[in-house]
């Protein structure tokens, strides 16, 4: 090749372009399949929401961009799951199973970030109605529970090798031994209103962003029966906040204060119309009604103050090992959790890790973009989870830190899907 001669470049091959045009339609398919599974499994089952979010990583591998470029824009991501994985194991504290992969389904939010993209118009609806169906279901269920038309306890002992939670769908409600706590298909009433609350948003800030009907409707009965039938106080008034958020978020000029304060006085209306929520309610001050929570309290700072920077170990905090000696049985006996978040993994992982999990909270935040659909229900998604941080531990449960990830991953993946408001 002669010096300064102009490079030639190379045809391109007639064939590549199929390739890679087949290769985006069967990431497009893995994508949805992944995505629709993970939706509808944070409702029913870890083991189906684990095989979605199994699926989209394999969907959208290889990422768009290089890795370490990739990697970088979610830092405090990998801060806070590197901190929680490893300090305490260098201290010789090492985690469980089940608490280390509370904290691994955080690196799962680029995963379900870089999903939503691949999927279509077509295939983005599909999703929605596939999640919204099981919702639906799942709610009919819960009112099928609360009204006593659930089949007995004799009926699941054929089922006690699954070691799903059959039996708490008996327990029945202050002041009405007819009517019971109702947990969905998820048997299990704080699951059943996390994981609601977090579709409730979404499918509020479709409705309004696109204008879906279908989607306002499902969203607003949603909430009263989240807020009603599990008679979970801290998710109903969190979820109560988070939509005021959405509404302020989403609707301009007149209508957004007329709006919140309906959704207020429908709110009042709801506890002072059920005589069973107003009981729970009336008894929140109490150590009765608050589940002995001032105990918890108290054994979770006593045992952030014995390990301050590493922690027992992820899935090691039990309060029976630092409670005073006065503590209830059912606080010795506890699973081990401190009724708030931020004081759980202190307890679990030190105190930088309850502070890099608020620098994380306060990341995603601000990489939400509240314009697109989903993107006011992503702000709504992290107050959400803060608030419900001050009074439960939602990341103890595999289904609601999973129902976290992906409302959070797709409210940042909704910018890059070229979908606008109306």
């Amino acid at each position: 090749m002669v010096y300064g001669a102009p490079r030639v470049l190379a045809a391109p091959v007639p064939g590549d372009e199929t390739v890679e045009r087949a290769r985006g339609a069967w990431r497009a398919v893995l994508g949805e399949a992944g995505l629709a599974l993970w939706g509808t499994g944070i409702q029913l089952s870890e083991a189906v929401a684990a095989l979605g979010m199994a699926l989209s990583l394999v969907a959208m591998w290889p990422p768009s961009r290089p890795w370490r470029v990739a990697a970088r824009g979610y830092w405090p991501l990998w801060a806070f799951v590197g901190w929680c994985l490893v300090a305490p194991r260098l201290a010789g504290r090492l985690p469980t199973p089940g608490g280390a992969w509370r904290i691994v389904d955080w690196c799962f939010l680029p995963v379900a970030a870089a999903t939503l993209p691949l999927l279509g118009r077509r295939a983005r609806v599909r999703l929605a109605g596939a999640v919204g169906a099981v919702f639906l279901a799942s709610c009919l269920a819960a009112l099928c529970q609360h009204w006593g038309l659930w089949p007995g306890p004799g009926t699941f002992e054929r089922w006690r090798w699954t070691h799903l939670p059959f039996q708490r769908m008996y327990e029945t409600l202050p002041g009405d031994p007819s009517r019971f706590m109702a947990g969905g298909l998820l048997l299990h009433r704080l699951k059943f209103a996390h994981v609601g609350g977090f579709l409730v948003l979404g499918f509020l800030d479709l409705g309004l962003a696109l204008g879906r009907r279908a989607a306002l409707v499902l969203a607003l009965a949603g909430a009263v029966l989240v807020a009603w039938l599990p008679h979970a106080r801290a998710a109903a008034v969190a979820l109560l906040v988070s939509m005021g958020l959405v509404l302020a978020l989403r609707l301009v000029g007149r209508w957004r204060w007329p709006a919140l304060a309906l959704g207020l006085l429908a709110a009042a209306a709801l506890v002072a119309g059920v005589p069973s929520l107003r009981l729970r309610f009336a008894s929140a001050a109490s150590d009765e009604g608050s589940g002995d929570r001032r105990w918890l309290l108290v054994s979770a700072v006593r045992a952030v103050a014995e390990h301050p920077w590493v922690g027992v170990g992820l899935g090691n905090y039990r309060p029976g090992l630092f409670a005073p000696p006065d503590a209830p049985p059912d606080v010795v006996h506890h699973a081990g959790k401190a009724h708030n978040q931020y004081l759980t993994l202190a307890a679990e992982a030190g105190l930088p890790a309850a502070i890099l999990y608020l620098v994380l909270l306060g990341f995603c935040w601000r990489r939400v973009r509240p314009a697109p659909p989903l993107g006011a229900a992503g702000r709504a998604g992290v107050a959400f989870l803060a608030l419900l941080g001050l009074l439960h531990d939602p990341l103890f449960h595999a289904e609601v830190s999973m129902a976290a990830v992906l409302a959070l991953g797709l409210a940042r993946g909704a910018a890059g899907t070229g979908e606008s408001t109306p």
